[in-house]
């Protein structure tokens, strides 16, 4: 399968429509009710442009373009994952506090694409896998964790704890090169 190309536009389109905006198709003036991003796109675009990057979203089968509403196709929620996946980094702190966080989650079946997801963004942040579900980081992640999980809708199925201990912690800092 061909790898679709984005521009920042349309990921920034595809984003704000992810967040559950409302974007209004027939605009005769950017809506108050608009994100902030998408109003200073239109702005500096024209409606025109705006409206085109929108054909062109449905056009390769991101969005559906319905009356007023704009909803994400199964591709299009794909490649929010995507963005949201490029774009997640854990600010990492030059010196250590001692502290581990631990972030265990348990995600029923039904939602394993976020699951998957959450995993992918752990892994490509370097958390240290201890158990099945249970990750490890030296970094203080809680609130980008807990923005992450709110996006995806599993803020009751992850728990973010820190502790200063942990058993065969001389490998986590080895792996983190913490001393």
């Amino acid at each position: 399968m061909k790898r679709l190309k984005l521009g920042i536009n349309e990921r920034k389109i595809i984003q704000a429509i992810g967040f559950g905006f409302l974007v209004v198709v027939a605009l005769s003036s950017p809506s108050p009710k608009l994100p902030q991003i998408l109003i200073s796109l239109i702005k500096r675009r024209g409606q025109k442009e705006f409206k085109k990057l929108l054909k062109k979203l449905e056009e390769k089968r991101v969005v559906y373009l319905s009356g007023e509403k704009i909803k994400l196709t199964k591709k299009g929620r794909k490649l929010l994952d995507e963005i949201y996946l490029s774009e997640f980094k854990i600010t990492k702190s030059d010196k250590w506090d001692g502290q581990w966080r631990l972030v265990s989650y348990d995600v029923p079946e039904i939602y394993k694409g976020s699951r998957n997801l959450f995993r992918k963004v752990l892994e490509n942040n370097g958390f240290y896998h201890i158990h099945k579900s249970l990750w490890v980081s030296p970094y203080d992640c809680k609130e980008e964790i807990a923005v992450f999980c709110k996006n995806l809708n599993m803020t009751k199925d992850v728990i973010v704890m820190t502790t200063d201990h942990l058993p065969n912690q001389q490998d986590m800092i080895e792996h983190f090169k913490l001393k």
